[in-house]
């Protein structure tokens, strides 16, 4: 070959009859022999996602169809990748450039977020303090509004003024006649079930006539600065006909008295026309001082059930957490309760039994208790890294010894599963006195345990 000149590529079919027998073929995806692998490849091509069908389909193709209807078909494919690629670009060209402007589109969007938290409880501020206890006893709550987003906001704002506080019931934020819990939610030989629906059609008015609380929303027409008017408490007996005037349709009384001071706060900032993100910002401070006020004497009482750590022994199986007792609770409650953190009076007695009976509590109960025992487990663990096991496996019989090496083994894959896990430098630890004590024992029993 002259330097200089062009290399003339050459078709693959002549290479291929001019190549010697006796030089390897390079290697070639080939098509499946069996009808099972085709079928898989099949199913490859299927579930390819949308953004990558084209690039993948020139990849999964030879192992369908064989290497010649592949190279017929590449290029064709390669081509609608290479657009494919381009509007990617296109898409990636217009996300945020750096993590500042991330941040402040995130921003953003939480500043949204609470302007409709104080547009949704704008037309019910003398009863944030019911709503909040309602969404707290997981109370069924129906928000009729005049449109989807409306109801759909109120719905989501119920649900979030308890946090941080999970709400374990089920919330529908724009419930309809096609939903399939539409017949269990509407009958009326039982009670109605723990949950907050949000809907628009006035044909509900009747179907849930038998629900306890009913929250019908009317129009927004106020002009800005202007004190929106702030819907009635009404019988429920009165919600009858599709045209009934919005209101609160509930015979709900509240276990706490209202701050009177909040209130008249939101109030005054609606007619000095205070921007909607403070109005928001009071409005997300009163719910957090409510829900904290109310849940950290049931942390401090769950803290105490926790057995002590000088109970923990290496020899022994970790002591269990005590019980949860309603009666001690209300005993301590009265020595240390939400009266030491919030300034409200009412009956927090009959507000905690209630509670207790909700699904929010036993969320909250079944929650604590998981992180609690997953804390038992390391604490034990930790004990256990600081005894010297080899040193006990010494007198014990390869009985003892083996059945204590599968206890260990056994509680590193259950602190592994766990939430939050003991630290590496633990389980590097025990790991390591598993090994020494397994090094101890005969040859014929070290080569059954390290086969498991």
């Amino acid at each position: 070959m002259h330097r200089g000149h062009p290399v003339q590529l050459q078709d693959a079919s002549v290479c291929r009859s001019q190549t010697s027998p006796t030089v390897p073929r390079p290697l070639r995806p080939r098509s499946p022999s069996r009808p099972a692998e085709r079928n898989v490849a099949l199913l490859r091509l299927r579930l390819l996602p949308a953004s990558q069908g084209r690039v993948g389909q020139a990849r999964v193709l030879p192992e369908v169809f064989g290497s010649g209807v592949a190279a017929a078909v590449r290029p064709a494919l390669l081509l609608s990748a290479a657009h494919h690629r381009i509007r990617l670009l296109r898409q990636i060209s217009a996300l945020p450039g750096n993590r500042s402007e991330f941040r402040a589109r995130r921003t953003k969007r939480r500043v949204q977020q609470e302007t409709r938290l104080r547009r949704c409880f704008q037309s019910v501020l003398i009863h944030l303090q019911m709503l909040w206890e309602l969404a707290l006893l997981g109370e069924p709550v129906v928000v009729m509004a005049p449109s989807p987003a409306v109801s759909s906001e109120m719905v989501l704002a119920l649900v979030s003024s308890i946090a941080p506080l999970k709400f374990c019931c089920d919330f529908r934020p724009y419930f309809t006649v096609h939903d399939s819990e539409f017949r269990e939610y509407t009958t009326r030989t039982q009670a109605p079930p723990n949950v907050i629906l949000g809907v628009t059609n006035p044909f509900f008015i009747k179907t849930f006539h038998g629900w306890p609380h009913v929250l019908r929303l009317g129009e927004n027409t106020k002009l800005s600065g202007e004190v929106p008017k702030q819907l009635k408490i009404k019988k429920v007996a009165k919600l009858k006909t599709p045209d009934a005037k919005p209101g609160f349709f509930t015979a709900y009384e509240s276990f706490l008295l209202k701050d009177k001071m909040v209130i008249k706060r939101l109030l005054k900032g609606v007619q000095r026309r205070r921007p909607s993100e403070v109005q928001s910002a009071i409005l997300r401070r009163h719910f957090l001082e409510l829900t904290h006020s109310f849940i950290i004497p049931l942390e401090r009482y769950m803290a105490s059930l926790m057995p002590p750590q000088r109970s923990f022994t290496p020899w022994k199986t970790p002591p269990q957490i005590r019980p949860f007792s309603q009666d001690e609770f209300m005993a301590v409650l009265e020595r240390g309760g939400p009266q030491l953190t919030s300034t409200l009076r009412g009956d927090r007695t009959g507000l905690y039994r209630k509670f207790f009976k909700s699904p929010n509590f036993d969320g909250w109960y079944r929650q604590r208790l998981r992180e609690m025992t997953g804390k038992l487990e390391r604490l034990h663990l930790e004990v256990i890294c600081e005894a010297d096991l080899p040193g006990w496996s010494r007198d014990k019989s390869e009985v003892e010894i083996v059945d204590l090496v599968l206890k260990l083994r056994d509680k590193l894959t259950k602190a592994a599963r766990q939430r939050g896990q003991p630290r590496d430098d633990i389980f590097k630890r025990l790991e390591s006195l598993i090994a020494t004590i397994v090094s101890s024992l005969p040859q014929d029993l070290r080569d059954v345990l390290e086969a498991q």
